[in-house]
């Protein structure tokens, strides 16, 4: 207990410290960590991919092998001494277990029903639908293929998910040191009603005492030391005030899945949390909702003494040392700070191929971060940040300071930053405003060290980031090499801010074909080291080829989730679109609320187009 006070309160001087300067620059920088193999990229990791077939709605296609048993649960009707196991395509189950062809006879309780899934068989658990379970957790249990899986799902005619609640509502897959792999959980809703100021059991301990606030309301997904985990599918499941869980030191995972899944009001009741933790870990994240993670609270001196206070170390996802990672098509809103903050602890090569693509970042105060923490050059390799829409970034001012930053990506080796639209600041209060932050995050490299190299940054959009410092920033020009700035459209009509500022220009940079507008005086659209620059100056000393001072004509400037909103005929505001997207499930999916739909819609306003993804 007392070293956690200790680490408390470190944690507490430093965010305090932090918050008058408001810039990560002003840290004093962590001491790089030793390089460990454990931590790093495994061998022979590969890109994660969708392992079942979908429908023509998208939606993964479920079937029972032959040999399948199909158990049924339900709180209400069910009784364990009756209760009866089937086998796949009995009368009473028919063609689709999930909606029984007969009378069945359901177990009451989750582990009884649990405990007659057979290890390394594709046994079907359901839970009935609108059917509520207090204070249970499930452990998974590992199928026999790719085609054969378990599956623990839902079954039955209502639109409401099978709910566990309470403390200790938790979903395990993995956790031993075999892990575990071909495992499906589709349908379920955890709901940690022991968090939710408005439920009747707030802070209302386990049935179990003292055991229960042992455990803690999660999703988690472990890789083993001996097995690791592949062919894993989460999709269509709703936690609420729940977080996910992902990885592990060791084991390799392979084609994990978590798709069209909402976390939601993730916050930690002390120190910091968030809706995703992933650690090591290869994930195909997409379409899924992450709203309102990492605090229950604004940080604001009215709210002091209250639980979950955002601070700057709660995000909506927080993942370490991630290799060969997708967020696809995922709506990341109102973060506590940061809707994906990545880090990469262990020196050159600590992450390896990350995507961010198409996704939809609203308020929060920093979009994405892939760079920062512990320094030390060339940590992330082949990365890509591609065709991602950041709108209103730092609007809601959830830690209470007034950052308003978009992407920060330092100490690249090798990737792209292609096809994003920076967005929409029109808070008069939040005056720390950039849209992309790139280059080297070390200020002592030694003279002819390589920081970040290999870097393409083209077809990005900046626009309407009032009172930005500047739209672009690059640090540690000289030891760059290869980074290419190309066809971007910095477009600050009505902003009078610089669009580039650089420590230095030279070789190791090129600029070409970017169309430059600001409402700043002339003499002030660039900034290289303290000397503010014209256009024409910069085209200069630059050396930047088809270079264009141009202002744009957008098509239509002001889309935003508002305007969107109006345009399907619906309450055209951010509050209304929040509730519209918290609904979304397979019983109500409506694509126009999805990401991609979206930021196409955006993106039409710009009369731009996404880039092609890997």
């Amino acid at each position: 207990m007392k070293r956690k006070m200790m680490v408390s309160a470190a944690v507490l001087v430093l965010a305090m410290a932090l918050v008058p300067a408001q810039s990560a620059k002003e840290k004093k920088p962590k001491p790089p960590r030793e390089p460990n193999p454990g931590m790093m990229s495994p061998a022979g990791a590969a890109m994660p991919k969708r392992w079942l077939p979908v429908d023509d709605k998208g939606w993964t296609i479920l079937k029972p092998a032959p040999d399948s048993r199909v158990i049924y649960v339900s709180s209400r009707q069910g009784d364990d001494a009756t209760a009866k196991v089937y086998e796949a395509g009995a009368a009473a189950v028919g063609s689709d277990p999930t909606k029984p062809a007969g009378t069945i006879h359901p177990f009451k309780t989750v582990s009884a029903a649990m405990a007659k899934a057979r290890a390394n068989r594709p046994d079907w658990v359901l839970l009935k639908r609108g059917d509520t379970w207090r204070d249970v957790s499930i452990q998974a249990v590992q199928g026999r293929s790719k085609t054969a899986p378990s599956v623990l799902g839902a079954y039955g005619r209502s639109a409401q998910r099978p709910r566990v609640t309470g403390q200790t509502a938790a979903i395990s897959l993995g956790g031993g040191p075999a892990g575990i792999s071909y495992v499906v959980v589709t349908g379920i809703e955890l709901y940690a009603s022991y968090n939710d100021p408005a439920a009747p059991d707030y802070q209302k301990a386990a049935a179990d005492g003292e055991s229960g606030r042992r455990r803690k309301a999660m999703l988690s997904l472990s890789v083993g030391p001996r097995g690791g985990m592949a062919n894993v599918l989460v999709e269509d499941c709703l936690l609420r005030f729940v977080p996910i869980h992902v990885g592990g030191p060791v084991g390799v995972m392979t084609d994990v899945v978590l798709r069209r899944n909402a976390v939601v009001d993730v916050y930690p009741e002390r120190g910091h949390n968030q809706g995703l933790w992933g650690s090591h870990a290869s994930i195909l994240l997409e379409e899924c909702l992450f709203d309102h993670d990492g605090w229950l609270y604004q940080s604001v001196p009215a709210n002091k003494g209250k639980p979950g206070l955002a601070n700057m170390m709660s995000h909506n996802t927080y993942c370490t040392q991630m290799y060969c990672t997708v967020f696809r098509g995922n709506l990341f809103l109102r973060a506590a700070s940061i809707g994906n903050k990545f880090t990469a602890n262990y020196g050159a090569g600590s992450v390896r191929a990350v995507v961010l693509d198409d996704n939809l970042y609203v308020e929060g105060e920093i979009g994405a971060s892939m760079g920062g923490n512990v320094p030390g050059p060339l940590r992330w390799v082949n990365c890509r940040i591609l065709n991602n829409v950041l709108l209103d970034i730092g609007r809601g001012q959830p830690t209470g300071r007034t950052l308003g930053w978009g992407i920060g990506a330092t100490d690249w080796d090798g990737g792209e930053i292609a096809g994003n639209l920076f967005l929409h600041q029109t808070s008069d209060a939040v005056r720390n405003v950039w849209g992309l932050s790139i280059g080297v995050g070390q200020a002592e490299l030694k003279e002819g060290q390589v920081g970040a190299r290999n870097v393409s940054v083209r077809a990005n959009v900046f626009h309407g980031l009032k009172n930005a410092r500047q739209a672009l920033s690059i640090d540690g020009c000289r030891h760059v090499r290869n980074m290419t700035f190309a066809g971007n459209l910095f477009q600050f009509a009505g902003v009078p801010s610089a669009l580039v500022r650089t420590d230095g220009l030279g070789g190791g940079l090129v600029f070409r074909d970017n169309v430059y507008d600001s409402a700043a005086e002339g003499g002030q659209w660039f900034v290289v080291g303290e000397k503010t620059l014209s256009f024409e100056q910069w085209v200069k000393q630059s050396g930047e080829k088809g270079a264009r001072k141009e202002r744009i004509r957008f098509p239509d400037p002001q889309r935003g989730v508002e305007t969107y909103m109006k345009s399907l005929g619906k309450e055209p505001t951010f509050a209304a679109f929040i509730a519209e997207v918290r609904k979304q499930s397979k019983a109500n999916w409506r694509k126009e609320l999805t990401a991609p739909v979206i930021n196409a819609w955006i993106r039409e306003g710009f009369g731009v187009k996404r880039v092609q993804s890997p």
